[in-house]
């Protein structure tokens, strides 16, 4: 149950403690509190370096941000005065959560099954935002540009949550940090290189993995490989592949690596083109693991939209998919999938990654640190996927 988040005796939001960003944070918040009140001389550059304990040169750039931001007026010779109405913006977002998130993502949970398309994330934040604890504004993460987040960001709202975003202008860990120099809590998904300074959620693929592949050693497969279609390159694929490995080795089994076959490029062609093209490259990959004689005999697919053309390029390779070499996927989308046209039979099992959870978490998440319930160092909740078998 979550309580409406209070301003008063909060903690300490996690902060870029550069000299900037500090000397910018101290300063509009001394034009809020009314220290440096509207209409009157604002201290000396050097006085102000002095107080801030920063170079004259980083007060100096400062003092310009706030100049073009209209918190403050520069006159002739080195005067300047804070604006008679900077000291009220403070209020305008005070008991607002910007979520960036697209609104078409936010439909109301009707599905009975939520399948997992990123937008989920969202939705998930959006629903549990609805119940009036705090207004919500919804920002277009595909139009919004860092110095339009910025802005909003000077009017100090209540939070900022991040959910998973595709297509998007912005930089997740870059925002986050935008968020921090305004003294304004954020809360992101995911777990990638850069965001473990700030609070976050995201799946546990260690735990998903684990147990799709211990399922299909409870039918007997015993030769099982992950398939990529790149490197393991992020933080997601690594917990991912982590979590077959340990139940290789519970099972006595030597883990093996990835089977990696890289987007070939489609540009200008026709749907069936491309579909061919790339059951063929799939099937490159695989040709090795059945000479001399047949050496898997399930295959653990990246995600969902990558099991047609798996199965594809076994049935190339006189495989029977899911009979001689079983297939399962990740996500959860397969009943969604436009790819399902390329093969009917489909994955035998997939991961859930509960993406609507993840974002009620989100909210939770923020709401807590907001109230002052939280360790001060930066948390990261993983929220355990459900195995979803389809067979």
């Amino acid at each position: 149950m979550k309580t409406v988040p209070q301003r008063s005796g909060v903690a300490e939001p996690i902060r870029n403690e550069a000299p900037r960003a500090k000397a910018l944070r101290v300063l509009r918040q001394w034009v809020y509190d009314g220290e440096l009140a509207a209409g009157e001389a604002i201290p000396s550059e050097r006085e102000l370096a002095k107080r801030l304990d920063v170079a004259l040169a980083t007060v100096q750039r400062a003092l310009r941000v706030l100049e073009s931001e209209g918190v403050i007026t520069k006159h002739e010779g080195r005067t300047r005065t804070v604006r008679a109405n900077a000291a009220n913006q403070s209020g305008l977002l005070s008991d607002t959560v910007l979520l960036l998130a697209e609104s078409a993502e936010l439909k109301p949970l009707l599905d009975s099954q939520p399948y997992g398309w990123a937008g989920y994330v969202a939705r998930g934040a959006f629903s549990e935002l609805s119940d009036g604890a705090a207004h919500t504004m919804v920002l277009g993460s595909r139009a919004l540009t860092p110095a339009a987040l910025e802005r909003l960001l000077h009017g100090k709202p209540l939070g900022v949550i991040i959910p998973d975003m595709i297509d998007m202008m912005l930089d997740v860990a870059a925002s986050a940090r935008l968020a921090a120099d305004e003294g304004v809590q954020c809360v992101i998904y995911g777990d990638e290189p850069g965001y473990e300074f700030f609070d976050r959620v995201a799946p546990d693929h260690e735990t998903g993995s684990y147990e799709l592949a211990r399922w299909l050693m409870q039918r007997g497969r015993r030769k099982i490989v992950t398939f990529w279609q790149r490197p393991l390159n992020s933080s997601w694929a690594h917990s991912r592949y982590a979590g077959y490995a340990r139940a290789m080795r519970e099972a006595g089994l030597e883990p093996r690596p990835p089977i990696i076959a890289p987007m070939p490029i489609m540009d200008d062609l026709s749907e069936d083109q491309a579909r061919v093209i790339r059951i063929q490259s799939v099937a490159g990959s695989l040709v090795a693991s059945f000479i001399p004689t047949p050496q898997i005999d399930a295959i653990m697919v990246v995600s969902d939209g990558e099991v047609a053309a798996v199965q594809g390029a076994l049935t190339m390779l006189g495989k029977a998919p899911n009979r001689e070499v079983e297939v399962v996927g990740y996500d959860n989308y397969w009943e969604q999938s436009s790819s399902r046209n390329w093969q009917t039979a489909g994955p035998t099992a997939t991961v859930d990654k509960d993406n609507v959870n993840t974002g009620r978490e989100l909210v939770r998440l923020l709401f807590q640190r907001i109230n002052n319930e939280l360790p001060p160092e930066p948390q990261l909740r993983l929220i355990k996927p459900k195995l979803r078998v389809l067979a």
